[in-house]
């Protein structure tokens, strides 16, 4: 932190820096946090749920609590950084599995 910085809110500068250290944890968390669900949920197919839902982002914000330092700012965006992470994992390992499933019943029945 920087004489700039104000208790929980980091300066412009201090919050870039934060964030440009922070943002891959935060896309890491979100990656497993998908691979999470699927080990738990591995029939679910629906599409990853979307982040105006409450609940979405609180799960979110608690994936990323510690890296933003208390700052709201920035503990949104990493949390935002999480939720697409996540979101994006989700899609590629239900096309695995939906391609799994194709090659799989094609073989049985081809």
């Amino acid at each position: 932190m920087c004489p700039d910085c104000q208790g929980d809110m980091l300066c412009d500068e201090c919050r870039e820096r934060t964030w440009s250290w922070h943002r891959g944890i935060a896309a890491g968390r979100g990656w497993s946090w998908a691979e999470r669900v699927v080990r738990a949920l591995p029939h679910l197919f629906d599409p990853w749920p979307p982040w105006e839902l409450p609940r979405v982002q609180r799960l979110a914000l608690a994936k990323v609590a510690g890296l933003g330092r208390d700052d709201v700012e920035l503990v949104h965006r990493l949390a935002l950084r999480a939720f697409e992470s996540a979101a994006a994992r989700w899609e590629e390992l239900r096309r695995d599995a939906r391609e799994r499933t194709r090659v799989v019943t094609s073989k049985a029945w081809g």
